[in-house]
């Protein structure tokens, strides 16, 4: 059995973002126009967005560690990372990058693009993107809920 080896997470975490980076952009040709078509109201959406979600943060410090977050069903938030390597410049950044920009175009791709055309028809390429059927619209939310302990 051959065991890990990690690399400098300065030089890790940058690599990462660029081949993620790099396999989306292969994969999503095609599927995703990257050019806003609607700019003020995609940037007040996000702002709300990031409001709703970092706000309860800032308004009630400590509240993710309730018991209601934090349990033996959800589990204990923990990070694999050590402190002083996610206070790293190259490391914040690169983590940003990826949670920001790679992780919402690859659960686009995954949940909309993928999953919500495959429940309405398991050829997935024949069903236009923007298809609406309730039934895999419904299948998909509870689903992408679930996934982020909503």
């Amino acid at each position: 059995m051959q065991k890990y080896v990690s690399l400098n997470p300065e030089v890790e975490y940058p690599v990462r973002a660029v081949v993620l980076s790099a396999i989306v952009w292969f994969f999503s040709r095609g599927v995703i126009d990257p050019r806003a078509k609607h700019k003020v109201e995609t940037a007040v959406l996000g702002v709300a967005v990031f409001a709703i979600w970092v706000g309860p943060d800032m308004l009630f410090p400590g509240y993710r560690q309730h018991w209601l977050f934090q349990n033996g069903i959800t589990g204990q938030m923990a990070s694999p990372v050590a402190e002083d390597v996610l206070r790293s410049p190259v490391v914040l950044w690169s983590r940003i990058y990826r949670a920001v920009v790679l992780a919402p175009i690859i659960e686009e791709l995954f949940w909309r693009a993928w999953l919500m055309r495959w429940l309405i028809a398991p050829q997935c390429e024949k069903v236009p993107l923007g298809t609406f059927q309730i039934g895999a619209f419904a299948i998909t939310a509870v689903m992408f809920a679930g996934e982020h302990g909503a």
